[in-house]
């Protein structure tokens, strides 16, 4: 750690070294450093520090902490500048009824105007503390890396985005359409759906499902009989219908949403057509509009 070791713009926001890359800043925060004599009972041969309102910036190198102007009268430094590697056993605390902080053990360097390592606590009073939590492991273990095999330390490849202002940002909301922009593929094996009366189907070894628009009042069972054995005669077709519990005329026919209010017919016409002209229900069939 070193008092005084990042230099200040005209804004009051540190000067970062070539390379060095912002991650985050989180305002409203307090910092405490006690060093070890202060922190096991000798105040007199300890040195603690303390700054009540500030600045923490999250780089790829190092923390920075900046005094608010109103504290900064008070405050024992103007910046504070933590090496990201002298900052160790790390903590992040989250307690139920006070701000959540991180604390570590602080190693001094050379000329940092810290003599004896101690304990550094930044207290978030406005929130942010997982997020500086995170960024400080993975910066951690970047540079642990690179002192392994050699590589940058200058922060070039980081994966984490660049630090921007959150008011500069909005949102924008995507559209919602069919997935991938297709249409529905029809289900295999069910071919297309046509009027009897079209004389569409004409074709063996085709398999068709035909609503037929239906008019009249539910069949009776007498003429749905009468309508089995003339297509037994005719061709080897089937009327697929269902039995309404609540209906005390006999069958209807199965209901086809999206159709007239009486339901429809449905018939499955399997190897050969119908013989032209026949009367499949003992009545004409109206024309399909």
């Amino acid at each position: 750690m070193a008092l005084n070791g990042a230099p200040l713009g005209p804004t009051g926001q540190p000067v970062l070294s070539p390379g060095e890359k912002l991650f985050d800043r989180q305002l409203g925060v307090a910092f405490l450093f006690r060093s070890r004599d202060a922190r096991d009972g000798y105040p007199g041969r300890g040195q603690t520090l303390e700054c009540r309102q500030g600045s923490l910036y999250m780089t790829s190198r190092r923390l920075i902490y900046v005094p608010h102007a109103t504290a900064a009268a008070g405050a024992p430094f103007r910046s504070l500048s933590v090496p990201i590697q002298h900052y160790t056993h790390v903590e992040l605390k989250q307690p139920l009824l006070f701000a959540a902080r991180i604390e570590g053990q602080l190693a001094p360097v050379v000329n940092g105007g810290i003599a004896q390592e101690g304990t550094a606590v930044f207290t978030f009073h406005s929130g942010g503390a997982p997020s500086v939590y995170a960024i400080y492991h993975e910066m951690l273990a970047r540079l642990a890396g690179d002192d392994g095999d050699g590589g940058d330390r200058d922060g070039g490849d980081e994966t984490l985005p660049a630090y921007e202002d959150a008011t500069a940002a909005s949102a924008t909301v995507a559209g919602h359409g069919a997935r991938d922009g297709r249409q529905a593929e029809p289900s295999p094996g069910m071919g297309r759906m046509v009027p009897v009366s079209s004389g569409i189907v004409d074709a063996p070894s085709v398999t068709l499902l035909a609503p037929v628009p239906c008019s009249s009042p539910p069949m009776s069972p007498a003429a749905a009989a009468s309508a089995s054995q003339r297509l037994a005669a005719g061709a080897p077709a089937s009327i697929l219908a269902s039995t309404t519990p609540a209906a005390a005329t006999g069958p209807t026919l199965h209901h086809h949403p999206g159709s007239t209010p009486n339901p429809p017919a449905f018939i499955e016409v399997d190897d050969a057509r119908p013989p032209e002209g026949a009367d499949l229900f003992g009545e004409q069939p109206p024309d399909y509009v």
